[in-house]
């Protein structure tokens, strides 16, 4: 039974959480308050499931292939892997028509964790004979990153030496 002092604050607390919306990552701007970047977060930096954001029902969903969880056999993913919300890759009618794709060099994130980044560079690529670029970022934030990179000639002088 509860107690009628704490009946008022269970009262708030079923309001709050009956008010919370949850998060359309699809219609997200691309850019912050603060004129950052911002990608959201599908593939956490060591991990070997391929996650991907269906925008259909707003959920991050296991990806299939040949009808089972598609895992990345070979090697973890050394980044965080995510995409930029409200862009599309469709250019001249090249280009897969998903959001443009983003690595993060940093910490490991969370699935569906929003993060403000700095671009650094962009890998021109092709998958299937359509263009599947995907940006190369930092996070803006100090507690996310794992190396002090400001720029790609930064990363390529200072960290490329193993």
């Amino acid at each position: 039974m509860l107690n009628n002092k704490l009946l008022p604050l269970v009262g708030i607390l079923l309001l709050a959480s009956c008010s919370s919306k949850s998060i359309n990552y699809a219609q997200l701007n691309s850019y912050d308050i603060n004129d950052n970047l911002q990608a959201v977060v599908e593939i956490p930096v060591g991990t070997n499931n391929k996650i991907e954001y269906n925008p259909t029902n707003n959920r991050f969903e296991q990806d299939t292939l040949n009808g089972g969880p598609r895992v990345i056999q070979f090697l973890s993913y050394p980044v965080n892997y995510g995409f930029v919300p409200s862009t599309s890759m469709r250019t001249q009618g090249n280009g897969d028509g998903d959001p443009l794709d983003i690595l993060i060099l940093g910490k490991t994130l969370k699935t569906g964790q929003i993060i403000a980044v700095k671009p650094i560079g962009m890998l021109r690529m092709k998958d299937n004979g359509a263009l599947d670029n995907k940006i190369l970022s930092v996070p803006t934030e100090s507690k996310y990153q794992t190396l002090d990179i400001k720029s790609f000639k930064d990363l390529s002088q200072n960290h490329s030496k193993i």
